[in-house]
């Protein structure tokens, strides 16, 4: 299991040593083929922290069905929220499920210069994919059973 953190500084290092300095910081996900689902929920844990003189910029999570060509904004996080959240949404009700869902994840520090850190752990997509096979009808049922 891994956690993604935007930096990790030196043991007893400065404060804002490993942060986002005077950009962005983007973390994608592979491409998920979610085309045989009828349902899917994202469930994630996120962490985000500004600092200093930055409280201007924002924690953005987004999702595309077409291969990061176009994003839907799942979250964004505009206030310092520096504990652990626990996030499940459903992709349904904001994407068509195709076989190029990609997530992206991004801090960025494009503003007012400071502290700006993000965090992103147990990502997991839980779908919901329909039984297609026939069901048995009830003389064979009752062939099996009887």
């Amino acid at each position: 299991m891994k956690c993604f953190v935007t930096g990790n500084g030196a043991v007893g290092g400065q404060v804002g040593d490993a942060d986002v300095d005077g950009g962005c910081t983007s973390l994608r996900s592979p491409v998920f083929d979610l085309s045989a689902a009828t349902q899917a929920f994202v469930t994630y844990w996120r962490w985000y922290g500004e600092g200093g003189n930055s409280t201007d910029d924002e924690f953005a999570i987004d999702v595309s069905s077409d291969g990061g060509t176009s994003w839907v904004a799942l979250e964004r996080v505009v206030d310092v929220d520096n504990t652990w959240r626990e996030v499940s949404l459903d992709l349904t009700t904001l994407i068509t499920l195709t076989e190029q869902v990609v997530f992206r994840f991004q801090a960025c520090d494009l503003n007012t210069g400071g502290l700006v850190e993000a965090a992103i752990d147990d990502f997991s997509i839980e779908t919901f994919v329909p039984n297609t096979s026939a069901a048995p009808d009830a003389a064979t049922l009752l062939s099996t059973f009887g």
